[in-house]
């Protein structure tokens, strides 16, 4: 995004955060915007903590996970607590 043209909002996803974002998927939830719902989640390489929402595989599960995503498929991911 060109925060030149779009405003990221109050509180934008730190993309530059290593190495968290060198690789990562946007997992389309409240496309429609919805206040309250929550946003900008990610599924992104885990860094041994907790996330802020979003989703974190090691990176070699990630990129196997990222080579086999095909959108076109519709493609769900289902969280669910262990």
């Amino acid at each position: 995004m060109d925060a030149r043209r779009v405003s990221p909002g109050a509180y934008p996803e730190p993309m530059h955060n290593v190495p968290a974002y060198d690789y990562g998927a946007v997992i389309a939830y409240n496309a429609a915007r919805k206040p309250g719902r929550g946003s900008a989640i990610f599924l992104h390489v885990g860094t041994g903590g907790a996330t802020a929402g979003c989703v974190s595989l090691p990176v070699k599960q990630l990129l196997r996970v990222l080579r086999w995503l095909r959108p076109v498929d519709r493609p769900a991911i289902t969280i669910a607590a262990r």
